[in-house]
């Protein structure tokens, strides 16, 4: 396939949302006003549910991004006119973060690092970081940096008035 040079299309939203209606499917788009304002503009009466955002990132290549995550997943994919997978929801944001990564020649961690990742990027929203600073940084991190960032995470998400400390 070819995908159009993604330094000339404009940046836009990938996102993930799923419907109670639907379960086991998510639908993968783009928008350029992203996945929360999609989900309201396609629940209309055709629609029994509200659709769910469940992930999003704004990305500088959407239309490209959103192609490739499409053909990663096109096993999965239940109809070939429409964005609708049969896949989990960290599957379909796995994808998108590699797809999108895949753009600027960056280097992906297999799904069983993704955790740790996940965890680093954790630390890095909390102190102002973005992720891709996370991805630049992971080769300097040892690891029981990512067990604390994970033993912080969970210790958070149990209690969000914990604030995060980061070494």
């Amino acid at each position: 396939m070819n995908y159009p040079n993604s330094k000339k299309q404009s940046p836009g939203y990938v996102y993930v949302l799923s419907n109670a209606s639907m379960p086991g499917l998510l639908k993968i788009g783009r928008s350029i006003n992203g996945g929360k304002s999609r989900a309201r503009n396609i629940y209309q009466t055709g629609v029994p549910s509200p659709f769910v955002l469940e992930f999003e990132i704004f990305v500088d290549c959407a239309v490209t991004v959103e192609a490739l995550v499409h053909e990663k997943l096109d096993g999965f994919r239940l109809s070939e006119s429409r964005e609708f997978f049969q896949v989990d929801p960290m599957t379909a944001k796995h994808a998108i973060i590699e797809c999108d990564l895949s753009q600027d020649d960056y280097t992906v961690c297999s799904l069983d690092e993704f955790s740790a990742v996940e965890g680093a990027a954790f630390v890095a929203s909390k102190s102002g970081s973005v992720w891709l600073d996370v991805c630049n940084m992971i080769g300097w991190l040892e690891p029981e940096d990512f067990e604390k960032a994970e033993q912080r995470r969970a210790l958070s998400a149990r209690n969000p008035l914990i604030g995060m400390r980061v070494d």
